[in-house]
C-alpha cells in the first residue's frame, strides 16, 4: 500500500449538491490532495454526480441516493434520508478496513464518530452550527442527542468549527475547546476572477437600467428572504427602479411566490430558481447589494457562517447580513457590509436604502470586502491551513 497519508472523507453533502456544507467538504478534499494525501471520498449519489465525478480528479465512491434538497420533510423523505445515511455508514465501515485510513474526516456527520469509534485512525469532526441547535436543543430526543454529541467529540482527535459562534456553542455543551480548531469557510477565488463588469452582467441578464438587490441560497425561513420581499413596497416608493432577485430552491419557494402575488410585486421581485455556477458569478456581478438577513428560527436552525457573503465581496459587492449565528464572522460591520437586526423589517429596509442610494459607500465596502477575501478567505489558504493542522495529529 502507498506510503502516502490516507484520508477517508465521509460527506453527507458533497458536490454537485449546492450549498455551503458541500463546498466546505469539496475544498477540504482538494486541500488534502494538494498536500499529496491519498484521498477517498464517500458521499451519497446526487443528480448529475456521474458526469461530475468523472471530472473530479479524486477517487469518490457514491452510496444510496440522498433525498432531493427541495423536498419537504415528509415521512417518505425522512425514510429516504435515513436509508441514505445508513448506506453511507455501512460503506464507511467497509472502507475503513480495506482503505485503512490514517485520518477519517467527517465533514458534517458528527454522530458517526460516536457510533463508530476507530482506534486505528484519527477522527476529525466538523461542526457548522445549525446541527448543534437543531439536534441538541430543539429535538424531542435532546438528552440522547447531547449524549451522542459528547461521545462523538470525545472520540474525535480534532474538531473543526466553522466560526467562533459554533465554537462557543460547543463550549456550551461542555466540549473541551482545546480540541476545537476554528476554520472559516472560504471562497473559490478563481471562480470569480473572470467576473464580467456590472454593466456587462446586467445586459446579459436583461437587468439594464435597474438597481439590483440579490439573494442566493436555499429558500428556508432562516435566510430572511421573505422579510426582504416585505420591504420592497416601501423601498420602491423611494427607489422606483429597484429589482429584487432571489436565486435558489427550497421549501419557502411557494410561500415567496404567494407573497409576491399578495403584495403586487411582479415588476420588482423575481424568483429565478436554481442557477448554474456561471450564473452565480453573473448575478453577483450584476447586483448593487447582496442581501441575506439571516436569523435564528424557532426550530433552532441558524446560519453557521455564510460563504455567499464572501462570494459577493469577491465581486466587490457590499452585503447585508443578519446579526445572528456565524454571519458576524463573515461580515465586518460598516467595513465589508452591514449587520442588521434580522427580526426588524425597518432595520433591513434602512440598510438596503442606505447602500442603494450611496454608491460611493457601497463601492468602498465592496472593495474592502474583496481585499479581505483575497488576504484571508481564499479556499486554498483556508483549506491548507486546516489540513496542515489535521496532519499534525500524525
Amino acid at each position: 500500500m502507498s506510503s502516502k497519508k490516507r484520508v477517508l472523507i465521509v460527506a453527507a453533502d458533497f458536490k454537485p449538491m449546492i450549498g455551503g456544507v458541500s463546498e466546505f467538504a469539496y475544498h477540504m478534499a482538494c486541500g488534502f490532495a494538494r498536500l499529496d494525501a491519498q484521498v477517498l471520498i464517500l458521499s451519497p449519489h446526487y443528480s448529475g454526480a456521474e458526469s461530475y465525478d468523472e471530472k473530479l480528479g479524486m477517487h469518490i465512491k457514491r452510496t444510496y441516493p440522498s433525498a432531493k434538497v427541495e423536498d419537504r420533510l415528509s415521512v417518505m423523505t425522512k425514510i429516504g434520508k435515513c436509508a441514505s445515511l445508513g448506506s453511507l455508514a455501512a460503506t464507511m465501515l467497509r472502507m475503513r478496513k480495506s482503505f485503512r485510513p490514517h485520518i477519517i474526516y467527517l465533514s458534517s456527520m458528527y454522530p458517526f464518530a460516536g457510533f463508530f469509534p476507530y482506534s486505528k485512525a484519527n477522527i476529525v469532526t466538523t461542526f457548522h452550527g445549525s446541527e448543534l441547535l437543531v439536534h441538541c436543543q430543539k429535538s424531542r430526543l435532546t438528552a440522547i442527542n447531547k449524549h451522542i454529541l459528547i461521545k462523538s467529540c470525545r472520540n474525535s482527535s480534532l474538531i473543526l468549527a466553522n466560526s467562533n459562534y459554533t465554537k462557543n456553542l460547543l463550549e456550551g455543551f461542555g466540549v473541551c475547546t482545546s480540541k476545537v480548531f476554528v476554520t472559516a469557510c472560504g471562497v473559490d477565488w478563481q471562480k470569480f476572477s473572470g467576473a464580467p463588469t456590472t454593466q456587462e452582467a446586467r445586459a446579459k441578464l436583461g437587468f439594464s437600467g435597474r438597481r439590483i438587490v440579490f439573494s442566493l441560497g436555499r429558500l428556508d425561513r432562516r435566510k430572511g428572504f421573505n422579510t426582504v420581499v416585505k420591504c420592497m413596497p416601501n423601498i420602491r416608493k423611494k427607489i422606483p427602479d429597484v429589482l429584487y432577485v432571489i436565486a435558489g430552491q427550497g421549501p419557502m419557494s411557494v410561500r415567496l411566490e404567494k407573497l409576491v402575488d399578495e403584495l403586487g410585486l411582479h415588476d420588482s421581485v423575481r424568483l429565478v430558481g436554481r442557477i448554474s455556477d456561471e450564473d452565480v458569478v453573473n448575478y453577483m456581478a450584476a447586483c448593487d447589494v447582496f442581501a441575506m438577513p439571516n436569523r435564528k428560527e424557532t426550530d433552532g436552525t441558524v446560519e453557521g457562517f455564510g460563504i455567499v457573503f464572501l462570494e459577493a465581496n469577491c465581486c466587490c459587492k457590499p452585503v447585508i447580513a443578519g446579526r445572528s449565528g456565524g454571519a458576524v464572522d463573515a461580515v465586518e460591520h460598516n467595513r465589508t457590509g452591514l449587520l442588521v437586526d434580522p427580526y426588524s423589517q425597518q432595520s433591513i429596509e434602512d440598510a438596503i436604502e442606505t447602500l442603494l442610494t450611496n454608491p460611493q459607500l457601497a463601492m468602498k465596502m465592496g472593495q474592502q470586502g474583496r481585499e479581505r477575501v483575497e488576504k484571508d478567505f481564499k479556499w486554498e489558504i483556508v483549506a491548507e491551513r486546516a489540513c496542515r493542522r489535521i496532519f499534525e495529529l500524525l
